[in-house]
């Protein structure tokens, strides 16, 4: 076989290669098992929401699983606008769900999510942060498996695997519903194979991770998290989870990937690919 055949085989194996090694990498990662005595209780955790626009279905929902998770305390971060709303939307939840405190913060008319992260991550109390998308749906298991992470003294953070939920009432799957499950079982596939292989991870997934309050709660991390820029003058509102990520490893934490079932979170499929192409870039 002459040197041209052989870079053609190469060219042709090499994916199907890296593939399957990705695959087999990624079934090696074990679930971080729930503690015997675990040193943080959901007392100690404190979630964390930006939030766009009016409370929506899909919020609501969302809550009422935090909720049930029963973490200290709730802080939601809105326009100003949107205020009068959010404050009858909390009202109305069942009195038996409000042994958690729920704040609503503020951050001008048009925040940015770095901002309304910032001003949340600086304003709670616990020893454990949350960060959450506002129309992720959580297991009641969820907050005990990301605790039980915290168990070894070296992790910073913690992420969970998301789930796509797809709209009931459409019979064959749409293409942002493909394209959403496609990417999502890819990504979880090659965070799962790189912890394995060299106990590091390029992203904690922003839809719902967990890290140590003291790896964020400084002056020197809110200062470069929110005034990030890109092409110099242009501030980054985007790649807020790559950041944070990045950031807890480079100070000597660990960034882990917790894949047990029950903590497994979920979120609606986009129904078009219009809205795909805009939480992108959100």
């Amino acid at each position: 076989m002459n040197l041209h055949s052989r870079l053609m085989v190469s060219y042709l194996l090499y994916p199907a290669l890296r593939f399957v090694s990705t695959l087999w990498l990624a079934t090696q990662l074990s679930p971080i098992p729930l503690p015997t005595h675990p040193i943080f209780t959901p007392r100690n955790v404190s979630v964390i929401v930006p939030i766009v626009g009016d409370p929506s279905v899909p919020f609501l929902e969302a809550i009422s699983a935090w909720l049930t998770n029963e973490p200290s305390e709730i802080i939601l971060i809105i326009p100003e606008p949107n205020k009068a709303s959010f404050d009858t939307a909390i009202k109305s939840i069942s009195p038996t769900k409000k042994s958690t405190e729920i704040s609503i913060l503020t951050n001008g008319p048009s925040p940015r999510k770095r901002q309304q992260l910032s001003l949340g991550i600086t304003s709670a109390r616990g020893n454990i942060l949350v960060l959450t998308d506002s129309d992720v749906l959580w297991q009641p298991s969820l907050l005990p498996y990301l605790r039980a992470a915290f168990q070894d003294p070296s992790v910073g953070g913690v992420g969970s695997l998301t789930k796509i939920l797809r709209n009931s009432s459409i019979s064959a799957a749409t293409i942002p519903e493909s394209i959403m499950h496609r990417l999502f079982a890819q990504r979880y596939r090659q965070l799962a194979a790189m912890s394995v292989a060299d106990e590091t991870l390029t992203c904690l997934s922003g839809r719902t991770a967990a890290y140590r309050s003291p790896t964020l709660q400084n002056a020197s991390f809110i200062h470069q998290f929110t005034y990030d820029f890109w092409r110099e003058d242009q501030l980054s509102d985007s790649g807020d989870n790559a950041f944070i990520t990045r950031w807890v490893q480079e100070r000597g934490w660990k960034a882990v990937l917790q894949v047990a079932r029950d903590a497994t979170v979920s979120t609606w499929a986009s129904v078009s690919t219009g809205k795909l192409a805009r939480q992108w870039v959100r």
